[in-house]
């Protein structure tokens, strides 16, 4: 269950993995199903089988395979985050819960439906700093609560992506074309986290009229928009150079420069 780029030929690496989310289809909910009833038979076969000597072994393969279910994003941010082994499969068996029993179609209500602890779990894995409120949640805000770090879904695709009460800036937009998705992925392969996102950062700045609610100047799903906005910051690149650091203009025309010739 971990995060792939399924549009891309190589995979990402996982500072591209912490930035790059992906919007699940109703095969990811089926798929984790399918999983977390594995997990769950494997965990239960060995509590019933293993003695107190053997215990230890057991119980660290249950933790991989809750590693595996969650996805590589989620345990990476997990351990930076300090969410601890136990509250990581509180969450994926609350998940399990959602997507078995129709949770999705109403994720407000699923998650009203839970105890302050259960909530309480959802709030440590997606490390927000307020308690829950389901009865003040958006539908967007509600259901990427119910999704692992590194899958998103924007309803409203203004790419500021509601997870609880918190509104994320998102880039790549989550209906980018894959031609994009691939040249971003080879323009970024050898970046850090941080550049990376500050890359996003400013590409989406380019894309959105910004406001209480940004909205999409250029439209997400063409390629032109992406050659119209790398075309841009190449002009700005040159008029600004004199006022410029020369290692900032190398930096951003290297970047830019690269994007444009994998966008053709």
């Amino acid at each position: 269950m971990s995060i792939t780029a399924a549009t891309t030929q190589n995979p990402l690496t996982l500072n591209q993995r912490m930035t790059w989310r992906q919007t699940p289809d109703e095969r990811f909910f089926t798929a984790y199903v399918q999983a977390f009833a594995g997990y769950a038979a494997a965990a239960e076969n060995t509590a019933a089988s293993a003695t107190d000597a053997a215990a230890a072994a057991p119980v660290a393969e249950r933790l991989l395979a809750v590693a595996d279910l969650l996805g590589e994003v989620h345990t990476a941010l997990s351990a930076r985050r300090g969410v601890g082994s136990a509250d990581q499969a509180a969450y994926a068996e609350i998940l399990n819960r959602a997507y078995a029993g129709g949770g999705m179609a109403d994720p407000a209500g699923f998650l009203a439906s839970l105890t302050p602890a259960e909530l309480a779990v959802v709030q440590r894995n997606h490390c927000l700093a307020e308690r829950i409120d389901p009865a003040r949640l958006s539908r967007e805000g509600a259901c990427n609560l119910l999704l692992p770090e590194g899958w998103r879904v924007d309803l409203d695709k203004n790419d500021l992506v509601e997870v609880g009460a918190a509104r994320l800036v998102q880039f790549p937009p989550l209906d980018a074309p894959a031609e994009f998705l691939d040249a971003w992925r080879v323009a970024t392969q050898d970046m850090n986290e941080m550049d990376i996102s500050t890359y996003g950062l400013k590409m989406f700045i380019g894309m959105h009229t910004l406001g209480e609610q940004p909205l999409r100047r250029m439209p997400a799903e063409a390629m032109a928009s992406y050659r119209q906005l790398v075309a841009a910051f190449l002009d700005m690149l040159e008029h600004f150079r004199s006022q410029l650091s020369a290692e900032q203009y190398a930096r951003d025309q290297a970047f830019f420069g690269r994007l444009q010739a994998l966008l053709g």
